[in-house]
């Protein structure tokens, strides 16, 4: 792999996209040693990435139950008025 331009301010790496990014990483690590808290902070990451999108899963469940409640109330109601006008 050819030597990418190393960006030298956090700016720059902001800036750059993520394929850019991971092959600036990849180029690293060849001539990089890796620490234990790599492989940690990875796994941490995931389990996180886990728990976020389980999250995601659970607020939009709870959102279709309070939808559906909302429309069981509304029918409870005027089955209620039609008693009360009618009854």
């Amino acid at each position: 792999m050819e030597n990418p331009k190393v960006p030298k301010t956090w700016a720059e790496v902001r800036a750059l996209p993520d394929d850019e990014l991971v092959r600036l990483y990849d180029w690293k690590a060849e001539t990089t040693a890796t620490g234990l808290s790599f492989y940690r902070d990875e796994l941490r990451h995931r389990e996180e990435m886990r728990f976020i999108a389980e999250a995601q899963r659970a607020s939009r469940r709870a959102a279709r139950y309070t939808t559906a409640s909302f429309w069981v109330a509304v029918v409870a109601a005027l089955i209620a008025l039609a008693a009360v006008l009618f009854g």
